[in-house]
């Protein structure tokens, strides 16, 4: 990936962002044709936040949600948005279980149960 790192531009984005954090530049990322803001204060993984293809009023507003002094705002929200992947995951694993334990159920049903049987692979093995 090469990078351009921008010193200026039209709105003077690059100069108010260093307002709100004064670790905070932006770069150009030309492999994608995005903006990038990244914190000087790390070596590695010094990303903060993808702009996106312009720098704007977003580009601004997103660098003070992103301030340090907001992170129990956004580990909260992080948690948040966490809860509710899981209680979704969890409702398709539950779906999915009851689908499977209906049609199990079913097939004995249908089934005389003098008809079934188990062979060794089925059977639970007490030690």
């Amino acid at each position: 990936m090469k990078y351009r790192l921008i010193e200026d531009d039209f709105y003077h984005i690059a100069d108010r962002i260093k307002y709100i954090n004064r670790f905070y530049v932006i770069y150009y990322n030309t492999t994608k044709k995005i903006f990038e803001v990244h914190d000087t204060r790390f070596n590695y993984n010094s990303l903060c936040f993808v702009v996106g293809s312009r720098l704007d009023a977003k580009t601004i507003k997103k660098a003070v949600e992103t301030q340090s002094k907001f992170a129990k705002n956004i580990f909260k929200s992080i948690e948040d948005n966490n809860r509710k992947i899981d209680q979704k995951n969890n409702e398709h694993l539950r779906d999915f279980a009851d689908q499977k334990l209906k049609a199990y159920i079913e097939y004995l049903d249908s089934h005389n149960a003098d008809d079934i049987s188990f062979d060794s692979s089925q059977k639970t093995i007490w030690l």
